[in-house]
Order: C-alpha cells, then sequence, then structure tokens
C-alpha cells in the first residue's frame, strides 16, 4: 500500500513526513555538543541543493567526509541523517558535509549520483572556507547512499584522481535486483526492506519502463557491483548487517574490491537489520558501527 500511495505527490511529501519524525522520535533526548552545525544551498545543473554543514569545535583544518543519506533514492533528506552526521562528525573528528541532492521519482536516475557528484566538486573547490583539509576527503553513505558513494567514488577516479582518500560504504546498494544472492533470497519478506520493495525502488529511481521485464539493469552509475574495472579507487570500509536483503551484494562488493587490489574492510553486524545505523537510535550496534567507522578512519593512511 505504501509503495502505491507514493505514486502521488500528496501522499509522498506525507510519508516522507512521517518517516522524518519516526527517526526523530528514535532519537529523542539525545544530543550531541563540540560541533557546530550549519545549512547552505548550492547550485546544480537545473536547479540547487541543500548541503548541511557539521564541524568539529578545535582549530583545523579537519578531515572532510561528503555524505550521502540512504531512502531508496526516493525518501530521507538532511533531518533523517542529521543524528548520524551528529554522531560521526563526533566521534571522528571531520568535517561532515551532508549532501541533500534530488529524489526520485520527481527526478529520475542519473539525477541523484549527478547531484552528488557536484557536491564534492563544490567541497574541493570550497576547503579553504569550510576549514577543511581537502587532501583528506573520504565519502560515506548509507544503503541507497552507500551505493551513491561507491558510483561518485568510481566516477571521481578519471574527473579527480586522488581527490577521495576512503570510502564508508553501510550496507550498500551495488546491484540491480540482487535475486541470486542467499540473503536476497531469506530475507524476501523482510518487514523493512523487502525483495518487492527493493525492485519497486529501482523502477521508481530509474523510470518504470527503463528496464525491460525480467532484464537486469547495468550502469557504472547506478551499479558499482558491475563495474568491469574497480582498480586504482580509494581503500572501502563496508558495513552490513546480517538480517538484510542487501547484505551479499554489499559483501560481493568489498570482495570485488579487494580482488581489484583495493584494500577493503568488510564487517557484517550479526542480527542487525537494514537501517540500524540511522533509523534505530543509539542501538548497540549503532553505537558499535559508529565507532568503527571513526575507528577506521582514525588509522586511515590518507
Amino acid at each position: 500500500m505504501m509503495f502505491y500511495l507514493l505514486q502521488f505527490q500528496f501522499f509522498r511529501d506525507l510519508i516522507r513526513q512521517s518517516v522524518r519524525w519516526q527517526i526523530r522520535w528514535k532519537w529523542r533526548g539525545h544530543s550531541v555538543n563540540a560541533i557546530t552545525v550549519s545549512d547552505r544551498r548550492i547550485a546544480v545543473k537545473n536547479g540547487d541543493i541543500g548541503l548541511r554543514i557539521y564541524t568539529p569545535d578545535g582549530s583545523g583544518p579537519f578531515p572532510v567526509m561528503v555524505f550521502y543519506h540512504g531512502g531508496g533514492w526516493i525518501g530521507c533528506d538532511l533531518h533523517t541523517h542529521d543524528p548520524t552526521c551528529r554522531e560521526l562528525c563526533a566521534r571522528s573528528q571531520h568535517i561532515v558535509v551532508s549532501v541533500d541532492y534530488r529524489l526520485a521519482p520527481e527526478f529520475l536516475f542519473p539525477c541523484a549520483p549527478n547531484d552528488c557528484f557536484e557536491a564534492l566538486d563544490w567541497v574541493r573547490t570550497h576547503g579553504a572556507e569550510l576549514n577543511a583539509d581537502i587532501k583528506r576527503l573520504v565519502v560515506c553513505g548509507d544503503s541507497a547512499g552507500g551505493n551513491l558513494a561507491a558510483v561518485v567514488a568510481i566516477k571521481a577516479r578519471t574527473q579527480f584522481p586522488g581527490l577521495i582518500k576512503g570510502q564508508v560504504l553501510i550496507y550498500p546498494v551495488t546491484d540491480h535486483y540482487s535475486a541470486n544472492t542467499a540473503s536476497f533470497v531469506e530475507f524476501a519478506n523482510d518487514k523493512g526492506l523487502s525483495a518487492k520493495g527493493v525492485k519497486w525502488l529501482w523502477e521508481t529511481y530509474l523510470g518504470k519502463d527503463t528496464v525491460p521485464k525480467g532484464h537486469r539493469y547495468q550502469n557504472d552509475l547506478a551499479t558499482p557491483l558491475t563495474c568491469s574495472d574497480l582498480k586504482g579507487l580509494p581503500p572501502a570500509l563496508v558495513i552490513t548487517a546480517e538480517r538484510d536483503v542487501l547484505r551479499d551484494e554489499g559483501i560481493a562488493y568489498a570482495q570485488k574490491l579487494a580482488d581489484n587490489g583495493v584494500a577493503a574492510k568488510q564487517t557484517t553486524y550479526p542480527g542487525a537489520e537494514h537501517g540500524f545505523l540511522s533509523s534505530n537510535g543509539l542501538s548497540l550496534e549503532c553505537i558499535t558501527a559508529l565507532n568503527e567507522i571513526a575507528e577506521w578512519l582514525r588509522t586511515h593512511n590518507y
């Protein structure tokens, strides 16, 4: 029913607002000190998008993380992932630039990855203004945002060689309808993210008639697991949830990175479900994952 209602603008806005308040409720009473937060808008092709910038206390310049939120490319925003970004900023002592890319179905693929890449370029050219050390820049995202972080890293490899020094991919989408994986079958009817939901999200993101029925879509800006060459990409931390339809494609992407000579660390969180880092408040697995990300960034050889 929710997927049907999302076809209509009024219900899309209502459901998006509901998700925002549900996540806020999960994080209620929690606050992060010793950071400053500011919003701004930047121009992108055929429009503009918002950024939310989180800066640790101190003199800097600080390393910088460009963050892309999840939500199946159709939902979530700066507000839903605000608590996560605050935690990442405080724990890692990185400036975090959260990107409010435009959503489907109003803006179909490749609008989202293009917006995300333009945001990366903006950060690249405004490092001094942000008090950021652009020589220590990483990208990060969860779910659909993990997909966008991965494809931005692939695109930046040729357009901005050496710019991105690391990628943190949190239960990322890496392939189109990974229906042959064990996790896609085992958790097909999961209440949080089902196989049917994944298929519908892909159709909504790409456009319903873009992919012929029964065919799998392949594009370096959409399905990084099918990219023929991953050599020269930045080191990666890939986090997956055990009880998640996307688990195996995340693991497969980490392995493919390693097979292409990329330093890749992969961690699967036992018993965790899709979305555990951003939508469940400070659960034990959320705290553990946040600390793992912060530690990986601290020990990362920039």
